[in-house]
């Protein structure tokens, strides 16, 4: 996989779980966590403190995903995703 600016995950495939837990998310304005197309069979969005920038999920694909509305970034995208079944 090459590499990618913080927090950007466009287009990438996790065969296994993708662990997001106790960690921070600050861009405010920004991009907090890009994951545009991002597929994963496991996805942990557990951070340490409420996100501060835009998550953006958009066409994802996902297995499992565990999170925490409570810590939600105020601007989070869903558009066309989907939790596998």
């Amino acid at each position: 996989m090459g590499a990618f600016p913080r927090g950007e995950w466009p287009r990438t495939r996790i065969g296994g779980h993708a662990d997001l837990r106790q960690v921070t998310l600050i861009n405010p304005g920004g991009i907090a966590l890009g994951a545009v197309a991002l597929q994963a069979a496991e996805f942990s969005l557990l951070p340490a403190q409420p996100v501060d920038g835009t998550v953006n999920f958009s066409h994802a694909k996902f297995g499992v995903l565990r999170d925490d509305p409570a810590r939600w970034s105020t601007n989070i995208r869903f558009d066309a995703a989907v939790l596998l079944r």
